[in-house]
């Protein structure tokens, strides 16, 4: 046992307060730990499908990039859901990833608009 561990133990056995206040930073740094991940994957798959739109709007492929943007849309709704819903578990990640959320959006919508451009 490292002396760290030997010191928690000892804090831990002469004090059921310590316990208590231990075991609430455990429980908030695991639900913390958990959403922020779950927000950062939403995130990291909203930034691939962007990355995809680059693609079809390269290749002048407006067909394809209409077709993309439901994708996106998708995964944004996604996102939404996670980051709206379950984010405020993770306070200091929220806002950031309430920001990220309408920054997507609009790059959906200007890419939908710039498809329609040459489609229609």
């Amino acid at each position: 046992m490292s002396k760290a561990e030997e010191l928690l133990d000892t804090i831990c056995k002469r004090s059921s307060k310590w316990r208590k206040v231990l075991a609430i930073c455990l429980i908030f740094l695991t639900i913390h730990g958990t959403v922020g991940f779950a927000m950062f994957v939403c995130e990291e798959a909203m930034q691939t499908a962007m990355f995809g739109a680059f693609s079809y709007q390269n290749a002048k492929d407006w067909e394809g990039l209409l077709m993309h943007v439901q994708v996106m849309k998708s995964v944004h709704a996604t996102g939404t859901v996670v980051i709206k819903y379950f984010g405020w578990l993770a306070p200091v990640m929220y806002i950031p990833y309430l920001k990220y959320l309408e920054s997507n959006q609009a790059f959906i919508e200007a890419m939908e608009i710039r498809a329609n451009q040459y489609v229609d």
